[in-house]
C-alpha cells in the first residue's frame, strides 16, 4: 500500500479542549476511543462519540472540540499518498461524508482493541507515535476491508491510469490518452474512477499533481517555476492558483509552514 505517514498521536482531552480552525497538508483521521465532542468541516457540525471516527480532508479547514462533561480521548493518523483516496473511498468516506461508524466486524473490533491495549505500553512519546501509527494504519486497512465498494477490476484500471498519470506529470495528460492507454472508453474510465476514488480522472490528476508539488516543495529548494513545470502546470501562475485551490495554501506558504510540521498537534 502506497501510503505516506505524516503524523500520529493520542490525546486524552481536557473538557472543551479544541484544535483549529486550520487546514492540514495531509488527510487526518481520528478514531474516538472514549467520550464525545464535535467536529466541524465545510460549514457542517457533527456531534460524535466512542466508536466513531472523523476525517479531516487534506487542505480543508476544520475545527473540533471535546465535550464539556465527557471529553473525548482519540488516536489520530495523518497520511497521504497514491493509495490514500482509495483507502478513504473503501471506508465509505468522502469530502461530503467525513464521518465513520464502527461496524460489528470481529477483526475490526480486535484492531480497535489493539489500539486501546498498546497505548498504555508506550514508554515515551517516540514509541507512542510509532505504535499508534502502526495500529492506526492496520485499523484503517481493516475498516476499508469491511466496507469496500470498488470492484477488483475497477481498481486495476484505476491503478494503471494513476501510474500513467504519475509517469507523465510533466506532460499534458488528457482523459482520452488515459482511456486509450487502459483500453476503455472515456465514459467507462470515468465510471471506474468515480467507483474507486469518488473523483473524476481530471480531479485525480489535479490531486496527484498537488501531491508531487508538495513533495518537491518540502524536499527540494527548486524555485516555484521549476516545480510548476516538473509537475505539469502550464506556468508558475497556473501552479499557484491550482495549488491553493487543492491544498488550501499557496506554494510559498506551504513550503514555509509545512517543512517543520511536528508529528503531533
Amino acid at each position: 500500500m502506497d501510503i505516506l505517514l505524516r503524523r500520529s498521536g493520542y490525546m486524552a482531552c481536557e473538557p472543551r479542549h479544541s484544535f483549529g480552525p486550520m487546514a492540514h497538508e495531509c488527510f487526518l483521521f481520528h478514531i474516538i476511543l472514549s467520550g464525545c465532542g464535535f467536529f466541524e468541516q465545510e460549514g457542517k457540525r457533527y456531534v460524535l462519540h466512542t466508536g466513531q471516527g472523523f476525517l479531516i480532508w487534506q487542505g480543508k479547514t476544520a475545527y473540533y472540540e471535546a465535550d464539556a462533561h465527557d471529553p473525548w480521548t482519540y488516536a489520530w493518523l495523518g497520511f497521504r499518498g497514491a493509495d490514500a483516496l482509495r483507502m478513504i473511498a473503501a471506508m465509505g468516506l468522502s469530502e461530503s461524508h467525513p464521518i465513520w461508524e464502527m461496524s460489528g466486524d470481529e477483526q475490526l473490533q480486535r484492531s480497535y482493541q489493539r489500539i486501546l491495549h498498546d497505548i498504555p505500553k508506550c514508554a515515551d512519546i517516540v514509541s507512542m507515535r510509532s505504535i499508534i501509527a502502526g495500529d492506526m494504519l492496520n485499523f484503517l486497512s481493516w475498516a476499508g476491508e469491511t466496507s469496500i465498494k470498488a470492484s477488483t477490476l475497477s481498481m486495476r484500471y484505476c491503478d494503471q491510469a494513476a501510474a500513467y498519470m504519475r509517469s507523465h506529470l510533466n506532460q499534458k495528460v488528457t482523459v482520452e490518452q488515459l482511456a486509450a492507454f487502459i483500453g476503455l472508453s472515456r465514459s467507462q474510465l470515468f465510471r471506474a474512477f468515480k467507483e474507486v476514488y469518488g473523483k473524476s480522472p481530471r480531479e485525480m490528476l489535479a490531486i496527484i499533481r498537488t501531491e508531487q508539488a508538495q513533495y518537491m516543495l518540502l524536499n527540494t529548494s527548486l524555485p516555484l517555476e521549476q516545480v510548476a513545470l516538473s509537475c505539469g502546470y502550464a506556468n508558475e501562475s497556473h501552479f499557484c492558483v491550482s495549488f491553493k485551490r487543492e491544498c488550501g495554501f499557496s506554494p510559498m506558504e506551504f513550503r514555509k509552514t509545512q517543512s517543520d510540521v511536528l508529528l503531533d498537534e
